[in-house]
């Protein structure tokens, strides 16, 4: 994988769930550990995954310097979720009416979300992130789950914004991507469905190219989840209709408890003498919070809000973890 290597060192695994505007808690977290590390994101990871939202996260924090300008800093993908937001979801009137506000046909126009990514991207290739990346899109053509990597020649000479789109066609809100993938195009959706976290296919990647006896951490970012109950006396009246909005939160919340679970078990179980450390950042929100396109300014504040309670809650675990990211790239 990444060039410089040595085997006494970390590798080090960053994996940033899906959520939308929440991606805004998550960007918050990773500017307070480049804060506290003084180092880019890019340089403190071998690897970084990231699904939906989070590929846009993935993407930018591995978008090489262009331009005269420094590696993109995590502080500049807040401001992207703050302000770019509300271009990515933003509709016309006409758009709303024609669409059934998404019932007969995606609810956004790609414009918003291609004129963000052109601003961030450019043209710049996959092929030339500056750390190893990993974002994970559903093939709606060969019905397979797919792994757009850096390291893949299958994906390498696509561009960046392109990638990132695929990543970000959630269904409902954006129509598929298709990439001219030989010997076969990809129609290409968002992996929340089933891999909003990414961590575990982070993890399975790393395996492979990673010696056995790797060092690994492993820190793995969520956007906050929904745990209020269903009521017994209110779900069992559910019918098809009734079950459409529950299974959306059930579905995303437990493909991220158990990734979750699987990994804790998975580094716990690790063999004698081989250094394993998980790290998992994740809060319950309130249901109300949730919406994956809530761009009204007193939304996006409350959501930055609960970024600042969250790095305060965590700052033990972020000192940890910005001593071994740290001490990591110094040896």
């Amino acid at each position: 994988m990444t060039a410089g290597f040595t085997p006494h060192k970390w590798r080090c695994i960053l994996s940033i769930d899906g959520g939308g505007v929440r991606g805004l808690i998550s960007a918050m977290v990773l500017a307070e550990l480049e804060r506290r590390t003084g180092h880019p994101i890019s340089r403190l990871f071998h690897l970084i995954a990231g699904c939906s939202s989070g590929s846009l996260i993935t993407l930018c924090l591995a978008r090489p310097p262009r331009h005269g300008m420094p590696h993109c800093p995590a502080s500049d993908i807040v401001r992207l979720f703050e302000q770019d937001s509300r271009i990515i979801f933003h509709n016309s009137v006409v758009h709303e009416i024609l669409t059934g506000h998404g019932l007969f046909a995606p609810r956004y126009h790609t414009r918003g979300l291609g004129s963000v990514l052109s601003a961030y991207f450019g043209d710049t290739m996959l092929r030339d992130a500056v750390t190893d990346v990993l974002v994970p899109c559903y093939d709606l053509q060969q019905r397979r789950l797919v792994y757009l990597t850096n390291r893949d020649v299958c994906y390498r000479d696509f561009r960046l914004r392109d990638i990132a789109a695929a990543a970000s066609a959630a269904p409902v809100y954006f129509p598929p991507v298709r990439l001219r993938v030989a010997p076969q195009p990809q129609v290409l959706i968002d992996a929340g469905m089933f891999a909003v976290s990414p961590a575990m296919s982070a993890y399975a990647y790393s395996r492979d190219a990673f010696p056995k006896d790797t060092r690994i951490l492993l820190l793995s970012i969520g956007a906050g989840s929904v745990e209020q109950p269903f009521p017994f006396d209110v779900a069992r009246r559910w019918g098809a209709i009734g079950w459409v909005r529950p299974l959306q939160e059930i579905v995303s919340h437990g493909n991220i408890e158990a990734v979750d679970h699987q990994l804790r078990q998975l580094f716990a179980a690790a063999p004698t003498g081989t250094e394993r450390r998980y790290f998992r950042i994740q809060h319950p929100l309130a249901r109300r919070l949730i919406r994956l396109d809530d761009v009204r300014p007193g939304h996006i504040a409350e959501l930055a809000q609960i970024g600042r309670q969250w790095i305060e809650e965590e700052s033990k675990t972020l000192d940890e973890l910005s001593s071994l990211l740290r001490e990591n790239i110094e040896i």
